[in-house]
Parts: C-alpha cells; structure tokens; sequence
C-alpha cells in the first residue's frame, strides 16, 4: 500500500519542484495532482506551453522519489465563475 496526500493540502505555494521534495520527506510515496487549480485564467495548464508543464512536473515528481497517484480532471470546464454547472462541453 502506497501513502500520499495531494499537491494542494502541502505546499502548494512553493515551486513544483521543492513542493515535491517536501511532500516526500514527510514520508509520503505518492502524490496526487489537482489540475484544476493550474487551470484556471492565468495559470500553466491555461496556457499555450502546458505541455512542457506538465512534463516539468512529473519530472519533479520522478526526481523527489514519488509517483503520481492520480490526476483531478479539468472540471472547472463544467463550472462559471460563481460556480454554477453548466454541464460537459461536446
């Protein structure tokens, strides 16, 4: 059995990389990785190079000794500023 906690509950505010460092040293073997908060306006799954982004950090997460356990969708896709759900786009 694998132990994690996700990027969002420690160290979120920290760069990717030492956020990774410190969810390993805590004790943790994996990690799973909200999207959704690095999909909104500004932020890199929302822009042009999110590719590399993503790769950027599952090397991180490789180099800090930890797997990725899981991956939250993209739901903010579904939702309006204030929330509201506007259903799957096609």
């Amino acid at each position: 059995m694998k132990i994690g906690t996700s990027n969002t509950m420690y160290a979120p505010e920290l760069p990717m990389g030492e956020g990774m460092a410190r969810i390993r040293a805590a004790g943790f073997d994996c990690v799973d990785l909200n999207l959704y908060i690095f999909s909104t306006p500004g932020q890199p799954m929302a822009e042009p190079g999110w590719r590399a982004w993503v790769e950027s950090v599952g090397e991180a997460t490789r180099n800090a000794g930890l797997e990725m356990g899981q991956v939250h969708a993209l739901f903010n896709k579904l939702t309006t500023p204030d929330l509201a759900y506007q259903g799957p786009e096609e």
